[in-house]
């Protein structure tokens, strides 16, 4: 039931004559009516502006909105619709968007105003919902009839008609469309025409020259870019085409979008091999190196395992597992890359991160050596937050010295002091461990701690590694979210994430839906994150990218709601559980209504 302080504000609301009178009843009582307006401030001021005004149109005619939930629902969900709109006027008006990112949008429309189904919202921008719904479907319909040349021309066209001052609004991107839609339809035919004759050149080739030939000649016809093929070298380009003759089927390509989709992906991988990251910059020495110390022995290790599954209680395979250990919880490792050296080996990359504590630190100093034979420190480079530092440092048969001080600068918390650089002998097998001597930071006396990083293991639905006793153990679970199946993310999620967000009734109203339905992860369920469910749902080119993140059993869900969505993925362990077992439950960011299923 409303408090009375709901009930006034919402009569205000009830009584407002304009939407900008309505726009401040609802900016200053936003608090009153537990409204979230994070998706609305993300909108543009127009899109604001528009918000507002729907809201003041789908206000009931007789008694205005009944209670502070349906106000709350449809003004939420008009968010969700007129973000919606507005991205696809926004790309109607981009000369540099892709071709297809137009039907992309409206595709994106019509599968939000769907799923404002039940809202209490039946008008948007001035027209029905069901209107665009109408006007969109046809557009998609259409586009998706023809050959990639064909929809290439088609979006071309329609982009030709963007008036010089652009489009106002959706309502007027359909207008537009309408009255040219028969125009745009017959040049996409004809493009089709042409890149069928050219696709048959194509598929006739019966060596890799004449098809290499065949493709520059046709490309125009294909509708296919050639512009990232031209960025590479002559070996690259024959590595394409070559790739791409391989691929081509018995009875050649089907179609010009069966052609164009490995030819991009080629391409693509070819480029993507060109990226060199450049190496650290030197560092001066500054400062006096401290003494060198003799490293420090590791201490006895103790097991430690578990079992990974997803919502449905399904063994996962697939997931990375890693372990960050240290005898202090004042010094960590924290894995950040590696790249395969020249004879087989590897250099792998962490980030030294320490806990400064509540004192700030003006000067630090250690002495890492690494543990092993087969393993040993290659370089460190320190944080950007040591640049202002007086520092100095050297490496001398694997063993960093090290030593840094400030005189006008300190920091506190949690501050990354630098990257450490291992270099990992091919036969090495095994965690990588490394001593830290010497080590003290700001007023702490210096002292020997002990750091292990068990690199990733891929489970096979359960793990066993060895931790330390007496340590402090983080366990980090990763897995890959890409190529995911088409329905494991879908308008549904969207529609459930958005009924969560708006306090609707619903089967996912628990600590894992709430949880997937959080999917910008800001710690709370809001029409926003409706919105970007439903982007990655139909495979937007910006869309958020679906991630997996693991829940340890043992952690305490109970506070977890659509206001609340904190939680740490993985499990930091301490001495008095470090032998036992700790399972996992593994929760897909957007998968809502847990569709996703496991083949």
């Amino acid at each position: 039931m409303d408090s009375p302080e709901q009930q006034e504000v919402l009569a205000r609301i009830n009584a407002s004559l304009s939407s900008t009178v309505l726009r401040d009843i609802v900016l200053a009582g936003a608090s009153t009516l537990g409204l979230s307006l994070g998706g609305y401030e993300a909108l543009s001021e127009a899109a604001r502006a528009a918000v507002m005004r729907d809201a003041l149109a789908n206000r009931p005619a007789v008694g205005g909105y009944p209670d502070v939930a349906a106000f709350n629902r449809a003004f939420e969900s008009i968010v969700v619709g007129e973000a919606a709109l507005f991205r696809a006027v926004a790309v109607a008006n981009d000369p540099g968007a892709a071709s297809s990112a137009l039907i992309d949008e409206v595709e994106g429309v019509v599968l939000t105003l769907k799923g404002l189904s039940g809202t209490g919202v039946g008008s948007l921008a001035g027209q029905p919902v069901s209107s665009l719904v109408i006007y969109g479907e046809a557009l998609i319909s259409l586009y998706a009839g023809f050959d990639h040349p064909g929809q290439q021309a088609f979006v071309t066209f329609l982009a030709s008609l963007r008036p010089a001052s652009g489009y106002a609004s959706f309502g007027q991107v359909m207008t537009v469309v309408q009255a040219n839609v028969y125009t745009a339809y017959t040049v996409g035919k004809q493009a089709d025409t042409a890149g069928k004759a050219a696709l048959t050149n194509v598929n006739a080739a019966t060596a890799l020259e004449t098809f290499d030939l065949a493709l520059r000649d046709s490309a125009e016809s294909l509708a296919i870019d050639l512009s990232g093929l031209t960025q590479l070298d002559a070996t690259g380009q024959a590595a394409v085409i070559g790739a791409l003759w391989a691929q081509r089927p018995a009875g050649g390509f089907a179609t010009v979008s069966a052609l164009n989709t490995p030819f991009e992906s080629a391409v693509q991988t070819a480029l993507d091999s060109l990226v060199v990251v450049p190496p650290p910059p030197p560092q001066e020495p500054v400062v006096q190196l401290p003494e060198p110390l003799s490293p420090s022995e590791p201490p006895p290790s103790a097991p430690v395992g578990g079992e990974v599954a997803s919502r449905k209680g399904v063994a996962l395979t697939g997931v990375e597992l890693s372990a960050s250990v240290t005898t202090d919880a004042s010094l960590r490792l924290e894995w950040v890359g590696e790249r395969v050296a020249e004879d087989g080996g590897r250099v792998i990359e962490f980030a030294l991160v320490a806990n400064v504590g509540a004192e700030p630190a003006d000067a630090v100093q250690f002495q890492i050596a690494a543990v092993g034979q087969t393993v040993r420190v290659a370089a460190f480079s320190p944080a950007p937050a040591l640049a202002g530092w007086l520092q100095v440092q050297s490496i001398d048969d694997g063993v960093l010295r090290y030593a840094a001080a400030t005189y006008d600068t300190e920091f506190a918390g949690a501050q990354r002091l630098g990257t450490l650089s291992l270099r990992v002998d091919a036969a090495h097998d095994g965690a990588l461990g490394v001593s830290v001597d010497g080590y003290s930071l700001g007023a702490n006396a210096a002292r020997s701690l002990f750091l292990q990083y068990d690199e990733a293991v891929t489970l096979s639905g359960a793990y066993q590694l060895t931790g330390l006793e007496g340590a402090l153990i983080d366990l980090s679970l990763t897995a890959s979210a890409a190529n995911l199946p088409r329905g494991a993310i879908t308008a549904q999620d969207a529609l459930e994430a958005l009924r969560l967000a708006v306090r609707l009734p619903s089967d996912y109203a628990n600590p894992f839906g709430y949880i997937a339905a959080d999917f910008n992860q800001d710690g709370r369920v809001t029409s926003q994150d409706a919105l970007e469910i439903l982007k990655a749902a139909v495979r937007m080119p910006d869309a958020i990218q679906p991630k997996w993140v693991f829940l340890s059993d043992d952690a305490d869900l109970s506070a977890i709601s659509s206001r609340n969505t904190g939680y740490k993925s993985g499990l930091t362990l301490d001495s008095l559980s470090a032998s036992a077992s700790h399972n996992f439950t593994a929760v897909l960011l957007g998968d809502v209504n847990d569709s996703l299923v496991f083949v």
